[in-house]
């Protein structure tokens, strides 16, 4: 099980030297920030990688599908894009001497769900960040604001659902925007940091969304 865990975390820095280029980050930020950021990556990578030594075995998956799917992640830029995400704030929550099967689980469901077209990869990274939280026991039952009755649904969803059953449905586009929203502020209260591969995310996802829009208005 570790082996296809170490091979998706050594191809994360090309593909996200790759990432940096192509949307146009590398050029505005400073090449020490990214060294640096770059020192972190492996660092985590090798945080991850030992407790996935310790736990991954705990869990009854098959090795060959688990292979399958981060191979085909590797070809996915935005999808590893976000895979890096993930992986950035498990580390955020690693503690040492503590069980991080939760999030391990919650990576590996995460990861999945980015690969099934059906879901939005929005919709992904917010249930992932919210159940990191709760994983971790930084959330409140209900939305810290008041919001429609299908997000508020949504969100006691994520709450209370187990891992394996988290990636089961969408929502709207208006239902997305008010859940996140909610997520934000959660994170904005139980979080102390900025994650260096959201910014990286939300550069490269924003990139594609005016080119899809330049192409509709021609």
């Amino acid at each position: 099980m570790t082996v296809v865990f170490v091979c998706f975390a050594a191809f994360q820095s090309s593909l996200l030297a790759g990432i940096m280029v192509g949307s146009g980050v590398l050029k505005r930020a400073e090449q020490n920030e990214y060294r640096i950021f770059s020192e972190k990556v492996n660092g985590r990578k090798n945080n991850l990688e030992n407790e996935m030594n310790n736990i991954w075995t705990n869990f009854d998956y098959d090795e060959e599908r688990i292979s399958r799917y981060f191979e085909e992640l590797a070809g996915d830029m935005e999808g590893a894009c976000y895979g890096q995400y993930f992986l950035e704030m498990a580390d955020y929550y690693t503690r040492e001497n503590v069980d991080g099967g939760g999030m391990l689980l919650l990576i590996y469901q995460s990861l999945r769900a980015i690969l099934k077209p059906r879901i939005p990869n929005e919709l992904v990274r917010r249930v992932f960040e919210l159940k990191a939280m709760v994983v971790n026991g930084e959330y409140t039952e209900r939305p810290p604001v008041k919001v429609s009755d299908s997000a508020g649904y949504t969100w006691e969803y994520v709450v209370a659902s187990p891992v394996e059953k988290l990636y089961t449905f969408v929502v709207t586009d208006s239902v997305l925007e008010e859940f996140g929203r909610c997520v934000d502020q959660n994170k904005g209260r139980y979080i102390d940091r900025e994650f260096h591969s959201l910014e990286i995310l939300k550069a490269l996802t924003a990139r594609d969304k005016r080119g899809k829009t330049a192409g509709e208005t021609v």
